[in-house]
């Protein structure tokens, strides 16, 4: 078996927020299995003002309407440590079905992914990050079935998003879903063009019921959990110069939310039974043209479209009433949901000189667009820049193939001191400053990443 690999990585200021969906390390093979994974440990440090949590109440209680009201936020002036761990593990499995003549050029497939965050599950109540079969075909393409990745979160998040230092902004931000835990994934062979290698694909939740309850909370005794949908487009155009995809998503009856990395899961019922399923949209292009030989060049943009989310209600008598379980996403004061859009920009330009690569990159979270006049953060925005450096160094020893040292500086900078705009997941999610509070935010880190 191959000798792991320890790899270390300084990481700093957003290069902190290096949480890729797939890691590059060296496989380990036993017969049709393959083993990968790796263990991460970093280190963040933020100079900035935050606000003091036990004294938020305003727009994120979620057993109260929103309030544009702010007057019980305080400032904090310390800096704001953070540290996070890492492990994940990945088994796949891929077995030749040649020895018939009916299978010839046919292959079973499947994989088991899982990740842990400081020792829980990455994800709350969602232990898996893949558990698929499937199978693949020269002619016919590939089926997988199974807990499957989506590609608007995957994609985005490595390697467009993590090879400008902006892994966990880029990929985990916008109305998409990252995880799906039954779904049917279709992928056509390969297609060969005078521009490139065309790839499709597309993906459908299967009909499952979900629905995730609060603490505390009686789910709705009256009113049944939506049955959630999903559906995914993926297109990806390739050469030697140009990488270029195309990924649609679109959703139904899950919790609404501006955090992609988020699983899909059903919500729960509106006041009315006669409200319709919440839905959530993105359309998203990422880009990467290799300008010289050392030199790339990266561009994105992301449509969100959230339709707005009402009152959850409780006809229990443990706990009657009304509550707004989804912030953000603009209840006004009719208690129904409110539409509102979004477009978000990504943009890098990376070099390198031998074992070095210069990485500058740049996010812009665009303004929401909505007809609701009570304020869930579609009057801000903000723009994000991070600058870094990083070294493999297994030209100075074959040892360390797979170890690489990366270190770099951000700065996030909002439009206003109001709720975080709405494609972010929560108020200062990638800069640890509070919009409410302060505008600007800059943070350095360290880790340390073993890779096998």
């Amino acid at each position: 078996m191959r000798k792991i690999i320890i790899i270390l990585s300084v990481i700093m200021g957003y290069f902190s927020n290096h949480d890729t969906a797939m890691t590059k390390g060296l496989d380990l093979y036993y017969g049709p299995f393959t083993l990968n994974g790796f263990y991460q440990k970093e280190f963040a440090l933020h100079s900035t003002n935050i606000a003091d949590n036990s004294k938020v109440r305003s727009w994120e209680d979620w057993r109260y309407k929103p309030s544009p009201d702010g007057k019980q936020i305080t400032e904090d002036h310390r800096g704001f440590r953070e540290g996070v761990e890492l492990f994940q593990l990945s088994l796949g499995f891929e077995f030749e079905l040649d020895q018939w003549e009916i299978t010839e050029d046919a292959k079973l497939l499947a994989r088991l992914t899982r990740r842990w965050r400081d020792g829980d599950p990455d994800l709350q109540d969602w232990d898996w990050y893949e558990r698929y079969v499937g199978v693949a075909h020269e002619r016919f393409g590939t089926i997988y079935v199974g807990n499957l990745i989506t590609r608007s979160w995957q994609r985005s998040d490595y390697p467009f998003g993590s090879d400008n230092g902006l892994a966990d902004p880029w990929g985990a931000s916008g109305a998409g879903f990252g995880f799906v835990n039954n779904a049917l994934r279709y992928t056509a062979p390969h297609i060969g063009t005078s521009m490139g290698n065309l790839v499709l694909e597309g993906m459908v939740s299967l009909p499952e019921k979900s629905a995730r309850g609060f603490q505390g909370i009686n789910r709705n005794q009256v009113l049944k959990p939506h049955d959630p949908y999903l559906v995914e487009f993926f297109g990806q155009l390739a050469n030697p110069k140009l990488v270029f995809e195309y990924t649609f998503q679109m959703s139904q009856g899950a919790e609404q939310n501006a955090w992609a990395k988020q699983p899909f899961r059903g919500g729960f019922p509106n006041v009315n039974e006669g409200d319709p399923n919440p839905k959530q949209t993105i359309h998203q292009i990422n880009a990467d043209y290799r300008l010289t030989g050392d030199t790339n060049i990266t561009l994105g943009a992301r449509y969100n479209r959230w339709s707005g989310k009402s009152f959850e209600c409780d006809y229990d008598t443990a706990l009657p009433g009304c509550w707004y379980a989804d912030w953000g996403f603009n209840v006004n004061d009719r208690n129904v949901g409110e539409p509102v859009w979004n477009v978000d920009f990504l943009a890098g330009v990376r070099h390198k000189i031998g074992p070095y690569t210069l990485g500058l990159g740049a996010m812009h979270f665009g303004r929401g667009n909505t007809k609701n006049t009570r304020e869930n953060g579609q009057s801000n925005s903000a723009n994000l820049i991070s600058f870094g450096v990083s070294r493999v160094l297994n030209d100075i020893d074959d040892t360390l193939t797979g170890l690489e040292m990366s270190i770099g500086v951000g700065h996030m900078r909002y439009n206003k001191k109001s709720i975080g705009p709405v494609s972010m997941p929560g108020n200062g999610t990638y800069a640890a400053n509070d919009p409410r509070v302060d505008k600007n935010s800059t943070s350095i880190g360290i880790g340390f990443k073993y890779a096998f």
